[in-house]
């Protein structure tokens, strides 16, 4: 797919809101203040900007504390099985969702990029020393399935982990804060980081603004009673 110039005119303003953590209310000001070129308005380039990647969320009714997920064994019940909150106000709207954005179209994305397809081949081409650590690849979880036949529903395949150059490692992690000075309410993301070397950049950690961070998963309005338990609710898989 070409991008053309009113595609990057569109990328770039979704860009600046994005990175720039701008609030809503002042991008949609900019048609204002740029009356001969107004930037696209939000929904539009929210719209325009999934149609282009191929990435789109996925919504599910969870409950309002965020104690489960709507979705089997919950799929049919009208309150939450853990605080008895109301699936539903009294407009019959949901109360809360939560937001999957599926992994694998990120994945698609990544690999028809050349610099990120390059780099994400490096798992197989990185050179093992024994008595040196540097990264995931030199630890002995990865070396060990490096050397293990893979196993389907409990059948074993005639191939190791990892042992096409394509293959993905991934590395999921959580993260809660508490938003608008509320302590006993957080919010959770997890996201799924694709194990690029450190190697790379010897001084930096993996951030939620990392290309090679994935989020897959963003809940609002955790007790954080409910999160330190950590066995409430389910989560979609993809």
């Amino acid at each position: 797919m070409e991008i053309s110039d009113e595609d990057l005119s569109i990328l770039r303003a979704f860009v600046l809101k994005i990175k720039s953590c701008m609030p809503t209310r002042t991008y949609s000001m900019l048609a204002h203040a740029f009356p001969k070129e107004p930037p696209p308005s939000l929904a539009h380039a929210c719209t325009h900007v999934s149609a282009l990647s191929g990435v789109k969320p996925t919504l599910f009714d969870c409950c309002i504390n965020s104690c489960c997920c709507y979705i089997s064994p919950y799929i049919n019940d009208q309150n939450c099985s853990f605080c008895n909150e109301p699936r539903f106000d009294s407009w019959g709207r949901t109360c809360s969702q939560f937001t999957y954005v599926p992994l694998l179209p990120q994945l698609v994305a990544l690999y028809r990029n050349p610099r990120m397809a390059e780099q994400m081949c490096y798992c197989a081409s990185c050179e093992y020393e024994p008595d040196w650590m540097s990264d995931i690849f030199d630890g002995h979880i990865y070396r060990d399935l490096c050397h293990t036949k893979i196993e389907v529903d409990g059948q074993q395949l005639p191939c190791n982990y990892f042992s096409d150059p394509h293959d993905i490692a991934l590395r999921l992690s959580t993260d809660g804060f508490a938003p608008f000075r509320r302590q006993k309410t957080t919010a959770v993301s997890q996201s799924v980081d694709l194990g690029q070397s450190q190697r790379n950049n010897p001084n930096t950690t993996p951030t939620k603004d990392d290309e090679n961070v994935r989020v897959v998963v963003y809940l609002h309005g955790v007790q954080r009673g409910y999160a330190e338990e950590g066995e409430r609710g389910s989560t979609p898989t993809g």
